[in-house]
């Protein structure tokens, strides 16, 4: 009656546990690897995102400045208003530095570059001139620098976080 010999059953539940442990394995590193990438990518994006607005801010300081210098230095409550801003400038100068060496490091080094080249631009001083108009002048110049270097900046971080690549996926879904 002994038909069908049941001796092999043993080996294959063995291998069958083999090859699903093996998979457990293998989906836990994924799991882990997507965790760490994950967490990675949100770090990331909240520096950038603090960058940006910090950016925002120096630009928005930049037109008050204009504004201020447009209205005339010669008045002592604008000469203030004026060195307060600049103030502000120079600390957000000094924020962005400080978000940049948090940045160093969750991005890759062609973005270290960048933000380096950038933090180097933004800190090199606006010389002054004997006039007003040759201030005004040289502090629109520095203003249309700063804005046409932000804006390179900002693509570039869109870039490294991949958000067309995201826009693209997510019309998909």
């Amino acid at each position: 009656m002994d038909k069908f010999d049941l001796s092999y059953v043993p080996v294959l539940a063995v291998a069958a546990t083999l090859i699903i442990a093996f998979v457990n394995y293998l989906n836990f590193r994924l799991n882990k690897t997507l965790n760490i990438k994950n967490h990675l990518y949100t770090e990331k994006l909240k520096v950038y995102r603090e960058l940006t607005k910090l950016l925002s801010e120096m630009i928005r300081l930049h037109d008050k400045a204009i504004d201020l210098l447009d209205k005339g230095a010669e008045n002592i409550e604008t000469s203030k208003a004026l060195n307060a801003c600049s103030d502000e400038i120079n600390e957000m100068g000094m924020q962005i530095d400080k978000l940049i060496i948090e940045a160093y490091l969750l991005v890759p080094d062609r973005m270290v570059n960048f933000l380096r080249d950038f933090s180097e631009y933004i800190g090199q001083p606006v010389a002054g001139s004997p006039t007003l108009a040759e201030d005004l002048a040289t502090l629109r110049t520095a203003d249309q620098r700063i804005r046409e270097k932000a804006e390179e900046l900002i693509g570039a971080l869109r870039e490294d976080i991949g958000t067309r690549r995201l826009n693209t996926k997510m019309t998909r879904l």
